[in-house]
């Protein structure tokens, strides 16, 4: 009887503890911009790397007024998080901000650090441009 009671609560305590393991952070999807999604001020970047997904090809923009403006125009652009979070592959726009050589977002239109977001037609159109004039093809 004795060796029933301990078998009991061990599995009782391999229960609880299984429980604990399987209750894990949900992940809380919310809106978001590009600004948001920056750790520091986004006005500090000082380098800009665009790569071209199906190349593999990169261009960078240094001078610091292309840079302010095409920061400005995307910044505040709201990102609505995709309700379908299954990782994907591939990207036809790739865009990496720098301060002083050091990566401080590196992220696609519709993902950002991590989450997937629904295609923002702004976001888009101001990122579109800006490929077809650094790369000299349409996208």
């Amino acid at each position: 009887m004795k060796l029933f009671k301990i078998m009991i609560s061990m599995i009782l305590m391999t229960g609880l503890m299984a429980c604990n393991s399987v209750s894990e952070t949900v992940n809380v999807l919310r809106s978001t911009t590009v600004a948001q999604e920056y750790s520091g001020s986004i006005m500090n970047v000082d380098k800009i790397e665009l790569v071209d997904g199906s190349t593999g090809y990169r261009k960078s923009i240094q001078d610091k007024a292309e840079i302010q403006t095409f920061i400005s125009n995307i910044k505040d652009l709201v990102l609505i998080p995709d309700k379908n979070q299954e990782g994907r592959t591939g990207y036809i726009y790739r865009i990496i901000f720098y301060e002083q050589e050091e990566v401080k977002l590196d992220f696609i239109p519709n993902a950002v650090n991590n989450t997937y977001y629904e295609p923002n037609a702004d976001l888009l159109k101001i990122i579109n441009k800006e490929f077809e004039e650094r790369f000299g093809r349409e996208f």
